[in-house]
């Protein structure tokens, strides 16, 4: 049987769509879909796409929910990762919603992480050679 690229697309929770749409907005991506109370798609220019599904009732204090992203190129991660800083979001030690885990530069991974406005966790790292 041949093989069939795939492409996976994380669905993470949010319970307010204006305030989703705006904190990704910021970090570079655009809206491309959107359906009230039902869904949201943003995607940023990189090819990284993220679906949201209306949920009214999610904290991010309490949320758990989590994607790994891997990008091809350091050089991709390391763009977004720079957005991220560059827009002010506050460092992992604040444990708040949003926040910016720090680059962990190391041999065998570049690998950084998310939490959004909501509580999700994005994390991204490289391939694994």
């Amino acid at each position: 049987m041949p093989f069939v690229a795939v492409q996976t697309i994380p669905i993470l929770p949010s319970p307010d769509f204006d305030a989703t749409a705006s904190f990704y907005e910021g970090l570079g991506f655009s809206v491309v879909g959107r359906w009230p109370d039902e869904y949201l798609i943003v995607e940023h220019a990189n090819g990284i796409e993220l679906h949201f599904w209306f949920n009214p009732t999610e904290d991010a204090k309490t949320n758990d929910v989590a994607c790994y992203i891997r990008f091809e190129t350091r050089a991709e991660s390391l763009a977004l990762f720079e957005t991220c800083r560059a827009v002010g979001l506050p460092p992992a030690e604040s444990r708040q919603a949003p926040r910016l885990h720090s680059w962990q530069d190391d041999p065998d991974q570049d690998e950084w992480a998310l939490i959004d406005v909501h509580g999700n966790l994005l994390r991204f790292d490289l391939p694994i050679d």
